[in-house]
């Protein structure tokens, strides 16, 4: 297996950290040995050809297909061309596709370098992909790009820095966009705005793992928080809401501190003569973890 160090947005984190926390579990059977795969199939088996899923992906968006191939050539060429000499190593280094690359450049792979290159590559992001024009339209792409890496355009990681994200506080307005240095549209603020959307999506669930709440439970901790705009109604996080997986409950802080103590709600031993049982208070829901 070759070695593969990126760096990932806030954003592109988020989206993997819900993929694995909510998704993921779903999907992983027990006769299937595909556990170990951070990826898998809708069938629980381990992918067979990302490609060709991302090919059907284009496909479905009506998107022009390219490979990862022709995007390593692009990038290639507009580093040859706008890039200093150093900038050029830490894109080899950050690019390496082969062991014998990758392991003579590994040591040299800090958090930091990978963080500072990742950032470097995503100012050629900023260009046309259009290579068809003529020799002056290129030459005008190419001199933006090299503005652009010298003094490259506040990305959305900085943004997240200057304006945290969380379940609580209220997105930046547009003078507290444009004081900061950022641009005054709403593109930094719709996508902030959708990552907090998110957290609380997750917040929600996450308050009830062990069995389905109702719409006046959803609604009450929302009413706790004090959320009054960009969050999920109590019907979303209703239909979004599934049990535990069993790795899931095995790791669950609230399931082991009650096997421990073993303290349930609704749950208590009764004695049947000389025998004895569990015998339930109150009703539980389908998918309820006892």
């Amino acid at each position: 297996m070759q070695i593969a160090v990126f760096a990932l947005t806030m954003e592109e984190a988020a989206m993997l950290d819900a993929y694995y926390t909510w998704i993921r579990p779903d999907f992983i059977r027990p006769d299937v040995d595909s556990a170990d795969r951070l990826f898998v199939s809708s069938s629980g088996t381990e992918i067979k050809s990302a490609t060709n899923d991302l090919s059907r992906l284009h496909i479905h968006y009506k998107l022009r297909n390219i490979t990862s191939q022709q995007i390593r050539r692009t990038v290639e060429t507009d580093v040859a061309d706008n890039f200093t000499e150093e900038q050029k190593a830490s894109v080899a280094h950050y690019m390496a596709h082969s062991n014998a690359v990758a392991n003579q450049h590994y040591r040299m792979k800090t958090l930091d370098a990978i963080v500072a290159t990742s950032n470097l590559l995503s100012s050629l992001t900023r260009s046309s992909s259009d290579d068809s024009g003529d020799e002056g339209t290129l030459a005008v792409k190419r001199r933006r790009v090299k503005e652009e890496v010298g003094s490259p355009a506040p990305d959305f990681n900085a943004f997240l820095q200057a304006f945290p994200v969380g379940i609580t506080g209220k997105p930046p307005n547009k003078t507290q966009r444009e004081k900061a240095g950022f641009p005054g549209d709403r593109v930094f603020y719709d996508k902030w705005r959708a990552l907090q959307y998110s957290l609380r999506e997750q917040h929600l669930l996450s308050k009830f793992s062990r069995r389905a709440p109702t719409a006046a439970m959803v609604a009450k901790v929302i009413d706790a928080e004090g959320w009054t705009a960009n969050h999920p109604r109590p019907e979303d996080i209703m239909a979004k809401w599934r049990p535990l997986s069993r790795a899931q409950a095995e790791s669950d802080p609230g399931i082991i501190k009650r096997v421990t103590r073993q303290k349930w709600s609704g749950l208590v031993v009764k004695a049947f003569g000389e025998q004895k049982g569990v015998v339930a208070t109150k009703a539980f829901g389908k998918g309820s973890i006892l």
